[in-house]
């Protein structure tokens, strides 16, 4: 560096003079780290493996679950996610997308036993979409549909730290069980994170398709609820 120094410098210092200034300002130059291509490599697949065998786990015990619940009735299993938003007036036309529109929250709830989902749906002018919504219609859920054999309940859900893995889901879960006396056990699994897909992805995708089906314009949400309600038989809808 002094040597750089003295050639960009007319009438440069002494290198004395030059390091002690430079002390002065307490730099530290960090030392490279050595990279060696074939260990990186070889941590990248070693990580891809782990994560791949980690999704496959996840996925053969949802499926696990779901055979156990079929055949034991204290048993029952359900995947839950929110869809993506839901836009209201919903019309067959561009110029709505550039307008103000009233968004619609859907949290479905998909029963791995018998097929059935359960559709708790709300506006953004009632509440938002974040963990008190999510715990909020889960407990309803438990408090309205669990049958009072029903003592083990397992979730499936994704890993999304706003809505499902936090710690007010996990306190309405310690909370239904001190106030529901017929469940014992609450367990809530999450999908390895990029391999979440869920029943409830395939009740969305249905809900998105009878929406696009009609031709009569949806102006409010409830409106788009009664459509919905008349299509899909297996899907129950609660606003």
């Amino acid at each position: 560096m002094y040597e750089l120094y003295k050639h960009t410098i007319d009438g440069p210092a002494s290198r004395v003079i030059y390091e002690r200034e430079f002390h002065k300002l307490k730099l530290v130059f960090k030392k490279p780290k050595e990279i060696n291509d074939e260990e990186n490599l070889l941590a990248s697949k070693n990580g891809l493996n782990l994560h791949q065998a980690a999704a496959d786990l996840a996925y053969s015990t949802k499926a696990n679950d779901k055979v156990i619940a079929k055949n034991v009735s204290t048993k029952k299993c359900y995947s839950f996610d929110l869809q993506q938003c839901l836009p209201t007036p919903f019309l067959q036309s561009s110029v709505v997308f550039y307008k103000r529109q009233l968004w619609t929250f859907n949290l479905t709830i998909h029963d791995n036993c018998t097929g059935k989902s359960y559709n708790y749906m709300w506006h953004e002018g009632i509440a938002g979409r974040g963990a008190n919504e999510i715990a909020s219609c889960l407990y309803y859920h438990l408090k309205h549909n669990i049958q009072p054999n029903e003592s083990e309940i397992t979730f499936y859900s994704d890993t999304c730290g706003g809505q499902n893995k936090n710690t007010h889901v996990s306190a309405m879960f310690i909370k239904a069980i001190q106030e529901l006396p017929n469940i014992k056990i609450i367990n809530h699994t999450f999908l390895v994170a990029g391999h979440t897909h869920m029943e409830c992805d395939i009740d969305h995708s249905m809900i998105e398709k009878s929406k696009k089906k009609t031709s009569t314009p949806i102006y409010h949400p409830t409106t788009g609820i009664n459509l919905l309600e008349e299509q899909e038989k297996q899907t129950s809808f609660k606003w």
